[in-house]
């Protein structure tokens, strides 16, 4: 990795900073070119923050404000229901109270209001409220009908927001960085920051960092310059012994240590998702409430609330998820690159979440629609290298608006105009994008050599912390053949100890351990973390993915995985896939039990996916793959075409629990049966074990019915059982 940088840039770096070179890559990777940006990047200072006055509309909005809170007007914060906007709800509403203003926030609800600033909300809100100045946050780039109205009704109105403009802005203040050239990409509440900045001073609007960080992380905007101070000063003070009570009531429900530091990932994983909840499936007000109020017991009512519609919406969601890998069992993931379904019962606080997971297993953009009033309200998430608001501007004359940025979005449009936006969404990303972006594809910042990694290491890592956007935690690989990886007790989890305080973890992934037990080429990719337990300090790594470098298992290994075809049994029967036209991309499995076919195919088929045993993704991609366990998730393809003198239960058991249209394979090579070299002997011992002591017993997998015999006394090889296993099956001898 490190030979395709400069080297002169390598050395600068590391002496700057008094990193090794492995880190110094990262920070080139990061964009980082000069000793400066480094030092910058790695010690980020709350003096290096850009003043308000870089943001158009800044001076003039802030005067607006101190206008009205002089005069004792009326001010309404018109916020929205997600961290974000709950955030810079927050931050704007606490410094206008200290300014002594007469303030109150709105934010909408997402049933009765939907997202944004909608002129039917607006209406509502200004009948009730009388506001003489209104300031969105988080929302309002688009809303030129409504500002029109405000001004219409004698009432100022001051548009704060980070999301993508359209060609025509709202015709009043608006201050958003994404309406000029070099501002700081800031999320809703960093802009409410740099107002309330405006309208304080740079010191005593940093006891607000926590809030913003919390808003920052949540809403994926890049960890870089501005939103990374603003990322580490804010943890500092989550962590810190000031935490506010809401906070610490959060935390504590989410099972968080008391003194261990809070990191991006809990935020992410631990205060985002509780605050997200009232808004996704109640009130957003109760997290606002959460964030401002300081009465303790509140504060404890109210986190117990978001707690449990955490929970509530975490059901919701993995049910939306479940339903939609469903629909997409007859959905064309051959011939459309993006992912678009529609669910009048889902429900519209988890859609977006959901979308997020489908995005993650498809590797394609995702939108999910639920129905609301007489159109569709959908929630978009997108992979790195396709901008999902282009795609909607690219067709947006099926849809009623849309607004968002490049890696999330949330759009409104009539049934009857579905097909068509599929239609225009789909032919926009083939003809604008290229198959690359679409590929399966290993992510590594760097290859290290293990015996590397040490607690020192770890140490001058976190310096690249907090990890997010545009800042990912590092992802490493090393270069292996075997690997002692063991079970951790009966679970499904496994762990490789290097030695004593440097250890690999592979949550559920038992079903890998005989390829990394094997002499196979391979290259494991991992993430590094310290682990501290009872005040010892160790480096635990955890494994994300295994790439094969070499495909060339042992013949026990591909016996074994042939003997499994016979065990192969289900009553499920998935529904027929519809007809798709060949894809260069996606749609066919070719499955190979021999390793003469599986060379002969990937010589045939170049561009196919090679995999052994399992399939990395539900995404059919065309595919070559060596001796599939039975498990393998091949829902989703068009067809599949089997070599190697499949047993005919095998392919009756593909065509019940895929849906695909099956094939036998016609011969791409001299491929012949394997060589069922097992004598009469060990036949007869066999059968008289499986005869006393399996007869009553159904196993999935040969192996675990050969551990089974073992343990009553079974003295033969596993390649022996399992090509026992192939003679009895022919013979039609069942367990």
């Amino acid at each position: 990795m490190t030979d395709t940088y400069d080297a002169n840039l390598i050395s600068t770096l590391r002496r700057a900073t008094g990193l090794d070179e492995i880190l110094a890559v990262l920070l080139i990777e990061r964009g980082i070119k000069t000793a400066s940006e480094a030092k910058a990047f790695l010690y980020p200072e709350l003096d290096d923050m850009c003043s308000p006055t870089v943001f158009n509309g800044m001076e003039e909005g802030a005067r607006l404000v101190e206008k009205h809170v002089a005069k004792g007007s009326k001010i309404l914060i018109f916020g929205d229901y997600d961290c974000d906007g709950i955030g810079a709800s927050s931050i704007l509403y606490l410094t206008l109270k200290e300014l002594n203003a007469n303030v109150e926030v709105f934010i909408p609800t997402r049933v009765e209001d939907g997202y944004g600033l909608s002129l039917d909300t607006l209406k509502r809100v200004i009948a009730s409220k009388s506001p003489n100045l209104i300031i969105t946050v988080d929302c309002g780039i688009g809303s030129i009908e409504e500002v029109d109205y405000a001004k219409s009704q004698g009432i100022d109105i001051l548009i704060t927001d980070h999301h993508e403009p359209g060609d025509i802005l709202p015709n009043t203040i608006v201050i958003d960085p994404k309406t000029q050239e070099g501002a700081p990409e800031l999320c809703g509440a960093g802009v409410a920051y740099k107002l309330a900045e405006m309208l304080t001073d740079r010191v005593s609007v940093r006891k607000y960092l926590d809030i913003c960080a919390i808003s920052t992380i949540a809403d994926l905007v890049p960890l870089k310059g501005e939103n990374r101070i603003i990322a580490r000063h804010g943890l500092k003070m989550l962590t810190g012994l000031k935490v506010r009570d809401g906070i610490k009531a959060l935390l504590r429900l989410a099972g968080h240590k008391t003194d261990a530091p809070v990191t991006a990932t809990d935020v992410g994983f631990k205060i985002a998702p509780r605050l997200n909840a009232s808004g996704r499936l109640s009130s957003a007000d109760k997290s606002f409430k959460l964030l401002t109020s300081t009465d303790s017991s509140l504060l404890n009512i109210i986190a117990e609330e978001l707690d449990s519609e955490n929970k509530v919406r975490q059901d919701l969601c993995a049910k939306t998820i479940e339903e939609a890998r469903e629909m997409l069992l007859n959905y064309d993931l051959v011939n459309n690159k993006i992912i678009v379904l529609s669910n009048d019962e889902w429900e519209g606080g988890v859609i977006g979440i959901a979308a997020a997971k489908l995005t993650e297993d498809f590797k394609r953009p995702t939108i999910l629609f639920t129905k609301k009033d007489d159109y569709l309200k959908g929630s978009c998430r997108s992979i790195d290298g396709v901008n999902i608001f282009e795609v909607l501007s690219a067709s947006q004359s099926a849809v009623i608006q849309f607004g968002g940025h490049a890696m999330a979005a949330g759009l409104s449009i009539y049934p009857e105009n579905l097909e068509k936006f599929i239609e225009l969404a789909n032919n926009y990303i083939k003809n604008t994008y290229s198959d690359e972006l679409f590929l399966p594809k290993y992510r590594c910042d760097a290859i290290l050599d293990i015996d590397k990694i040490d607690l020192d290491f770890v140490d001058k890592l976190k310096l690249l912390e907090p990890f997010g956007m545009d800042n990912p935690r590092p992802t490493f690989a090393i270069n292996a053949n075997a690997l002692n990886f063991e079970r951790i007790s009966s679970s499904q989890h496994i762990k490789y100890r290097h030695r004593y305080n440097v250890e690999i973890i592979a949550f559920n992934a038992y079903d890998k351990i005989d390829v990394l037990r094997s002499d196979m080429n391979k290259r494991i990719y991992f993430s590094v973390e310290k682990d501290v337990f009872r005040n010892k300090e160790s480096v635990k790594c955890a494994f994300k993915d295994m790439e094969l470098m070499e495909i060339k298992p042992s013949v026990e290994s591909l016996a074994v995985q042939h003997a499994d075809k016979y065990l192969a049994v289900t009553t499920e029967q998935k529904p027929r896939r519809k007809d798709s036209e060949n894809s260069s991309l996606y749609g066919k499995i070719l499955i190979a039990e021999t390793l003469e076919t599986f060379n002969a195919l990937r010589a045939k088929y170049p561009t196919y996916v090679p995999q052994y045993k399992e399939i990395g993704s539900p995404n059919p991609y065309n595919t070559i793959i060596l001796a599939p366990n039975n498990n393998c998730d091949f829902s989703y393809a068009t067809e599949i075409v089997v070599y190697d003198y499949p047993p005919q239960s095998y392919l009756d058991f593909l065509s019940r629990t895929t849906g695909a249209v099956i094939r036998k394979g016609s011969r791409v090579a001299i491929s012949k049966k394997p060589d069922l070299s097992i004598s009469r002997n060990e036949l007869i011992s066999m059968f008289t074990f499986m005869r006393a002591y399996m007869n009553d017993k159904e196993f999935t997998s040969v192996k675990d019915a050969y551990e089974a015999m073992l343990r009553q006394g079974y003295r033969g090889s596993l390649l022996t059982f399992a090509l026992g296993v192939i003679i009895f099956s022919e013979l039609g001898y069942s367990q």
